[in-house]
């Protein structure tokens, strides 16, 4: 491809050399032919004949007729009674004229029409024409020409600013340039008409331009209205309503939509805007009970399932503890209810005590201007499913506890039956063999069991006269329940036995594992640890 470039390169190049050898040519000639001391043998000079052929609005066409091979130069001036210009001067089109131009002459052109276009209507002009032949000897100049442009044609609309497209990419409120093929003017009445499509009723709402102001060949129309993104807009113009400056009025146009739908003259459209729920349900960090709830996102304007979904554009993410678990949404699980709502139903139920995290992709849904539903990312709306009664933890427990001191595990045995005294409530029985009872708090919304004491005596578990004490450092436990019943606490607690004699041990954190199948007993037999003795510090800090 370089190679040929270059070619075309050097032969242009040589073409445009043999053009200006021959202008040296002809000005070496004509100095020679005037010095009287150079015997001059020389062709005879080339015969011409020029001859108007026809006048436009802006055009001229001259015929020529030339003797032999060479160049052939002329010169469009404006005005009359202009003067001859030198032979040299208007073969090298060096004279300073409206139009001018030249070109080389072989024997298959030696006779044709020129045309000239870009003059002024209604204006008077004359054309001057030179020939030479090969070796630079140059005929008389033909001219002047004389004629005169008329303006009988119409302007014509050569195209718009923006150009006509259904690209949905313009800004709200847009101008329209029309360009025209010559300069002309708005007259006055003169209508200019923006029509705006409704894509509820499919109806096209007329609405006259604000303004229209003419500028050389450009006609500037200003909307009047509001406009919507995704909306379709068309321009008519009237017949009539544009002139070119010596009164030829332009046809006009009608835009808008054809016998089938499909727009047709001057139209455009609105750039498209992505739009975000108003609210949700559930909202954000809600906490959910019922396991059959649905996702539902209200945006306040009429939407309808993308025709090209895909089942990977909506995700639900479920996740309890470490383990998640992501599920894509056929197209069945959506529904759009009262027009604005987006209803998301679940493919898979949650269970108890999963965080549910909803993705929606952008476009999912459009309005009726096709504008998409923004994208909902992971994390936006998220909630946790718990829904528990209280039956969901009663049984009997092993108590995995982490040791302050050195970090292993002890499993103590323990049993949670309902208080029969509140809907809430809990008893927990068997704190190392302990007959006393705890008293806790069941929350089945937040899937949470919560202990609130300071201290509190088991008795005299191990037998020998010393009571000890179960502390709770900040004065509360709470545990999460997670789906199968197990919980874990991360706060600090611990046994000191009394009197003096130290701590049993003290607990970081704590997993309580619920024991399966669910015992049939209500008190599991406890296991009475042996006693020991890890500190006697009882002023350990609390944390």
């Amino acid at each position: 491809m370089n190679n040929i470039k270059q070619k075309s390169i050097r032969r242009l190049s040589a073409l445009f050399l043999v053009f200006m050898l021959a202008g040296v040519l002809f000005t070496a000639c004509k100095d020679e032919f005037f010095d009287d001391s150079v015997t001059h043998d020389l062709p005879g000079a080339p015969t011409l004949t020029a001859a108007l052929t026809s006048a436009g609005d802006s055009t001229v066409v001259f015929s020529y007729t030339q003797s032999v091979a060479g160049w052939l130069s002329y010169g469009v001036l404006s005005g009359e009674g202009n003067t001859v210009p030198e032979d040299d001067e208007l073969l090298t089109s060096a004279l300073s004229a409206d139009k001018k131009g030249g070109f080389k002459v072989t024997a298959d052109n030696l006779s044709g029409t020129v045309t000239v276009s870009g003059l002024m209507p209604n204006s008077d002009y004359e054309i001057f024409v030179i020939s030479a032949n090969v070796e630079g000897v140059v005929s008389d100049v033909q001219g002047p020409l004389a004629f005169s442009t008329s303006d009988n044609v119409a302007p014509s609309l050569d195209g718009t600013t923006p150009a006509v497209s259904e690209t949905a990419n313009k800004a709200l409120g847009f101008d329209v340039t029309l360009n025209f093929d010559e300069s002309v003017k708005v007259l006055d009445e003169s209508k200019f008409i923006f029509s705006y499509l409704d894509m509820e009723t499919l109806d096209l709402v007329e609405v006259t331009a604000d303004s229209a102001n003419a500028s050389g060949k450009n006609v500037i129309v200003y909307q009047a209205a509001t406009n919507i993104h995704g909306q379709y807009v068309f321009l008519t113009v009237e017949d009539g309503a544009v002139a070119d400056i010596t009164g030829n009025t332009y046809d006009g146009i009608t835009s808008g939509l054809d016998t089938e739908d499909l727009p047709e003259g001057l139209y455009w459209r609105i750039s498209l805007v992505d739009f975000t729920f108003n609210s949700s349900v559930p909202e954000d960090g809600e906490i959910i009970t019922a396991p059959d709830f649905a996702f539902k996102l209200n945006y306040g304007r009429a939407i309808a399932i993308n025709d090209d979904y895909t089942k990977d554009m909506v995700k639900i993410k479920y996740t309890v503890g470490n383990v998640v678990t992501e599920t894509l949404v056929d197209e069945s699980y959506l529904e759009v209810v009262d027009d604005t709502v987006l209803v998301i139903k679940f493919p898979i139920l949650p269970d108890h005590g999963q965080a549910i995290s909803l993705y929606v992709e952008e476009g999912v849904a459009l309005d009726i201007y096709d504008n998409p539903v923004s994208e909902v990312a992971y994390g936006d709306i998220s909630c946790n499913y718990y829904g528990y009664d209280r039956t969901h933890i009663l049984g009997n427990y092993t108590m995995n506890g982490t040791s302050y001191w050195d970090g292993g595990d002890e499993s103590l045995d323990i049993t949670i039956e309902a208080d029969p005294g509140s809907d809430n409530g809990i008893i927990i029985n068997g704190f190392l063999g302990s007959t006393e009872s705890i008293i806790g708090e069941f929350d089945g919304d937040y899937g949470t069991i919560t202990i609130s004491i300071d201290e509190q005596s088991l008795g005299d578990i191990f037998g020998d006269g010393s009571e000890v004490l179960l502390i709770l450092y900040d004065g509360v436990i709470e545990c999460q329940i997670d789906p199968v019943g197990d919980m874990v606490c991360v706060n600090w607690w611990g046994f000191y036995v009394e009197p003096g004699l130290g701590w049993y041990n003290i607990y970081t954190s704590s997993e309580w594992v619920k024991e399966v199948p669910p015992p049939t007993a209500a008190i599991k037999s406890p296991v009475v640890p042996a006693k020991r003795i890890l500190s006697t510090d009882k002023k350990l800090e609390r944390k």
